[in-house]
């Protein structure tokens, strides 16, 4: 299992922010809210609505295309920047975070996606809406296979959001 090797938990200090109450829900904000957890030991109390973030650090595919490195950091940088959102939803809507895959040092792009998918699967299988943070154009792809190994010929793909739509052919296999 490549997710065993990969993952690690959501790091001390990854949500946090400005707290207007520490009672008052209306006041909260997502580093108030946000239940993290451990993807591979844990099970946690999933509420009627419950959206879980998985971060996905890597540079692999950046690095493929010749690109700028510094995808791996998106995750921590997402967090730091959703964790002052107020609380605007109501209070049976859950946030969870389970951590970070990690695809750094000598592991492989097409490792990362491999646990990137089992954590996906992994997510959708505890009843929480996955939504994968990253990096590059390479969290695509082990992000729809986790939803497509849960649901089937039924998936119905994924959204991703990023700066620009750099798909071009590359003669060595996958890259973003």
């Amino acid at each position: 299992m490549t997710l065993s090797r990969l993952y690690e938990p959501t790091p001390p200090g990854d949500w946090q922010g400005r707290i207007d109450d520490e009672k008052d829900y209306r006041s909260f904000r997502w580093h108030q809210w946000i239940k993290p957890f451990h993807l591979l030991q844990e099970k946690p109390a999933v509420e009627e609505q419950g959206f879980c973030f998985l971060g996905f650090c890597c540079d692999k595919g950046v690095e493929r295309n010749r690109g700028r490195s510094g995808a791996a950091r998106g995750p921590f940088h997402i967090r730091r920047e959703m964790g002052n959102l107020p609380c605007s939803f109501g209070r049976e809507t859950a946030l969870y975070d389970a951590g970070n895959i990690n695809c750094l040092g000598n592991t492989t792009m097409e490792e990362g996606q491999q646990a990137l998918r089992e954590g996906v699967k992994r997510i959708l299988e505890l009843g929480l809406f996955p939504i994968v943070l990253g990096g590059g154009h390479e969290i695509a792809l082990g992000h729809f296979q986790g939803i497509s190994d849960y649901l089937g010929s039924t998936a119905p793909g994924i959204i991703n959001f990023d700066a620009h739509f750099d798909l071009r052919p590359y003669s060595e296999g996958g890259n973003s």
